[in-house]
């Protein structure tokens, strides 16, 4: 996922906002039929952006926060560095490109008990840069590591002790500086926040759900809205009205795309479906001269034709069956003093496949000429 300015985010935001508000209103989605929680695994504080962007997993009876990460992490083949329930590193997980943001640096000293700790800058975290890529605890400063949130809460429990239900968004950040302080939590040591960061829960879903939708494939305006949506998302401190003006959008897109959807499938379903032939009937049979009957049935809007049948006995064995765009057929010669008997049909030829009609009731006429 990569940065966008706040400044082109707006725009492009600012714009479909205009529009929709206009034209329509949000569609409702459908209830999902499996249970989900949104994953992220981010690298903010360090000016990376996400190891693993928004993503909608799907979760099960006792699933943890650790099970439904590492479910996350092996869909985008990363590898996590787990000890005792807690996540320590992750593998490969650091670029070696450190930029941290200026709102942190000017956190200044964190002063505790046993010492002061500077705010750290993109220079004086050199000497504890991580090796191999591995980034984890003790990584750029003394006070790093990987922790995590829950509905925008931070967790007293373990990753592998918090249970995890449907809906919840779970972000995992690694933190630079003061176990957390540069992440928004409050201060341990002070019992006060140092920054209060936007709430980014919301977009994290509707970015998830739209990904999952595909619908930057769809069309350009998609894409657009969609990497907005990801400027946002991986400014460290991105304004809340952004972030929430994001959802509304990529929750509003994703609605008519699905709209969209249903309404070519009910298209396509009734394109292709069999369709329904109405019932035709005898109007009338006349004896006519030669020993034949002439048979005339009743016309039926939208039918291809007819299949008329008719034999000399009750039971219409061995029926002569004669196919007509006609209302009026002739039979063949009959025997003299017989009776002869008649039904039709109407059909529909829909791409090479024949549809029929019931078959009507039986008329007869004695051939008598």
């Amino acid at each position: 996922m990569k940065k966008f300015t706040n400044k082109i985010g707006a725009v492009v935001l600012s714009m479909v906002l205009t529009v929709s508000a206009i034209t329509t209103t949000p569609v409702k989605t459908e209830a999902a039929t499996t249970k989900s929680a949104y994953v992220t695994i981010e690298k903010l504080t360090i000016g990376q952006g996400f190891l693993v962007e928004p993503t909608k997993v799907e979760i099960t009876e006792g699933d943890t926060v650790l099970s439904v990460v590492e479910k996350a992490a092996k869909a985008e083949n990363v590898e996590l560095v787990v000890s005792s329930g807690y996540l320590s590193g992750i593998k490969n997980a650091d670029n070696g490109t450190v930029d941290i943001p200026s709102e942190i640096t000017a956190f200044g000293d964190y002063v505790t008990d046993w010492g002061n700790y500077a705010a750290p800058t993109n220079e004086n975290v050199k000497e504890k840069a991580s090796k191999d890529g591995l980034l984890q605890a003790g990584s750029y400063t003394d006070m790093s590591g990987w922790m995590y949130t829950i509905n925008n809460e931070s967790s007293m429990h373990g990753m592998s002790e918090q249970k995890v239900q449907d809906g919840d968004v779970i972000r995992v950040q690694f933190s630079i500086y003061g176990y957390g302080i540069d992440l928004g939590f409050v201060d341990w040591n002070s019992g006060e926040k140092r920054i209060e960061l936007a709430n980014k829960d919301a977009l994290i879903k509707s970015y998830a759900n739209a990904k999952e939708e595909k619908i930057a494939d769809k069309s350009a305006n998609f894409k657009k809205v969609l990497d907005a949506a990801a400027g946002y998302l991986t400014t460290y401190n991105a304004e809340q009205s952004n972030i929430t003006a994001g959802a509304y959008t990529l929750d509003f897109m994703v609605g008519v795309f699905k709209d969209g959807q249903k309404a070519q499938k009910a298209e396509d379903d009734a394109k292709n479906a069999a369709p329904k032939v109405a019932a035709s009937k005898v109007k009338s049979v006349k004896n006519v001269k030669g020993c034949k009957a002439k048979i005339k049935v009743k016309t039926v809007k939208g039918v291809t034709g007819y299949e008329v049948k008719y034999a000399t006995n009750k039971k219409l064995k061995n029926a002569v069956v004669v196919a007509t765009k006609k209302a009026t057929v002739s039979t063949a010669k009959l025997t003299k003093n017989k009776t002869v008997y008649v039904k039709v049909r109407a059909y529909v030829k829909k791409d090479g496949a024949f549809y029929y009609g019931k078959w009507s009731a039986a008329k007869s006429a004695k051939i008598k000429k």
